[in-house]
C-alpha cells in the first residue's frame, strides 16, 4: 500500500536483469525458493487489492532469480558430500540457470513483454495462482527441454564431477538365536544392531 514500495516493483520492471539478480540473492540469502515466491505472491496480491497493481513483468524475472538463488542451497550441501550429490547439484544449478536465462529472453517477446508490462491485463485474475502457474509454466518446459537430453548431460556431470559411483559393502545377515535374546539382551540388542 506504500506506493514507494510499489515504485520499486515498477522500477524492476524497466530493468528485468536486475530482478534477475535481486531475486537470486534474496532467494540465497533465505534458502528458500518457496518463501520469495509466497512473497511475491503476496505483494502482487495487495497491491492488486490497493488499486496500484503492479506489472508482471517487474515480477517475473525476481521469479525466475529464485530459481538460480534456491541452487544455492543443493551447493552448499555437496560441499562435503559424495560425487552424485556434487552431480545432482551442479544439475539442479544448470537445469535452474538454464530456464531462467532461457524465460528471460522469452518475456522479451514484444507481444509478450507488452502484455506483461500493462497491469490493467491482470483485472481479474488471482494474482496468486497468475505467478504460480508462471512458476508452473516454466519448470514444465524447462523439464521437456531437459528430458531428451538427460543421457549427454549425465555424461558431462561425470566429466565434471569425476569419480566412481560408491557401492556399499555387502553384509551378512546370520540368524539371530532367540535363546541370546532371553538370557542376555544387551548381548542380543547388539547382535541385532
Amino acid at each position: 500500500q506504500i506506493p514507494a514500495f510499489n515504485d520499486i516493483f515498477t522500477f524492476l520492471a524497466q530493468y528485468p536483469w536486475l530482478g534477475l539478480l535481486v531475486g537470486a540473492v534474496i532467494t540465497a540469502m533465505l534458502q528458500s525458493s518457496s518463501a520469495v515466491i509466497g512473497i511475491l505472491q503476496g505483494i502482487f496480491a495487495a497491491a492488486a487489492l490497493a488499486g496500484s497493481p503492479i506489472p508482471l513483468f517487474g515480477l517475473v524475472p525476481i521469479l525466475f532469480g529464485s530459481n538460480i538463488g534456491t541452487t544455492t542451497t543443493a551447493l552448499l550441501a555437496c560441499i562435503c558430500g559424495s560425487k552424485e550429490s556434487k552431480r545432482v547439484a551442479i544439475f539442479h544449478m544448470f537445469f535452474n540457470t538454464f530456464g531462467s536465462l532461457l524465460f528471460m529472453g522469452i518475456i522479451y517477446i514484444p507481444p509478450l513483454r507488452a502484455w506483461l508490462i500493462n497491469p490493467d491485463n491482470f483485472v481479474g485474475f488471482d494474482p496468486k495462482i497468475l505467478l504460480a502457474l508462471v512458476h508452473l509454466v516454466f519448470n514444465s518446459v524447462v523439464a521437456c527441454i531437459f528430458l531428451p537430453l538427460l543421457t549427454p548431460i549425465c555424461k558431462l556431470l561425470e566429466i565434471i564431477a569425476p569419480g566412481t559411483t560408491r557401492t556399499t559393502p555387502s553384509v551378512i545377515i546370520e540368524e539371530l538365536d532367540s535363546r541370546i535374546m532371553k538370557e542376555f539382551p544387551a548381548e542380543g540388542l547388539s547382535l541385532a544392531k
